[in-house]
């Protein structure tokens, strides 16, 4: 499950904060601390130490899925979900497959319907109000890494390059903390719980069309779905660079994997 679908829609021409923050939903719709290592340690060492735990956090979290196995077996889904914000309720639609495209339609009453699509190649975002437009740069780049269907498998290819940062304690949790600051500029950060290796919250720093954004988003009430351990509640807060921050939670309602995809489902909004 994407777990950073909500951002991108700031392009409807609404009163208020809140039909701008609308305009954030469907895109990713989706610290301090030391490594205490010897001083004496070279830096070729701490790296391949770090490179070390890194990898041992992505083996615990790919196991605590349930293993690459079941993680494999899927090549697709359809989750339905209800989007709080705002003292509104929408509802959400997502399509997922592997290897990698998605597509999100979110209703919204008495406004119409938004879409995000990513097609293995280009990704667009329509609304009713601002018409088709195509993602480029970072958040092109942004939208694809998303994408992979099989994400947790393929972590330090997509998120290159790939570190342990630190240990430390997370609203009174122990955390395993991951981070990536990459060439286009986007940093993200992977908090895994110590005791389970489940993914718990992700931090993403981006650029996107209407400027830079940074998302946190919490993953909890994992359950097992085909043999995967899934994430169905996602708070989300979401900081744009010129208005203020934007709370919403995403409650999964149901999820089907390995069925049958409506046709054109990645095709181009119209």
């Amino acid at each position: 499950m994407d777990i950073d679908f909500a951002l991108g829609l700031r392009r409807y021409p609404a009163n208020g904060s809140t039909m701008k923050s609308l305009l954030l939903l469907t895109t990713t719709l989706l610290s301090a601390g030391w490594l205490g290592l010897p001083r004496a340690l070279t830096a070729d060492a701490v790296n391949l130490v770090n490179d070390d735990r890194c990898d041992a956090v992505l083996k615990k979290f790919v196991q605590a899925l349930g293993g690459r196995e079941a993680l494999e077996r899927i090549t697709n889904s359809i989750a339905n979900a209800t989007v709080t914000m705002a003292g509104m309720e929408l509802s959400l639609e997502l399509y997922r497959a592997a290897p990698a495209q998605q597509a999100t339609r979110i209703d919204i009453p008495g406004m119409g319907v938004m879409h995000e699509v990513f097609d293995g190649q280009r990704a667009w975002s329509a609304n009713p109000f601002a018409g088709n437009t195509e993602k480029t740069g970072e958040e092109l780049a942004k939208t694809a890494r998303d994408a992979a269907f099989h994400l947790p498998l393929r972590m330090k290819e997509l998120f290159a390059p790939l570190s342990y940062l630190r240990a430390q304690t997370l609203d009174g949790r122990e955390v395993e903390v991951l981070e990536a600051r990459m060439a286009g500029g986007a940093v993200e950060r992977f908090y895994f719980g110590a005791d389970n290796g489940l993914l718990v919250r992700r931090d993403s720093e981006f650029a996107a069309a209407t400027g830079q954004v940074k998302t946190q988003s919490l993953l909890e009430d994992y359950r097992a779905v085909d043999g995967v351990q899934q994430p169905h509640l996602m708070r989300l807060k979401i900081e744009p660079a010129d208005q203020a921050p934007m709370e919403l939670q995403i409650k999964i309602t149901s999820l089907r994997q390995n069925v049958t995809l409506p046709a054109n489902v990645f095709a181009k909004p119209q």
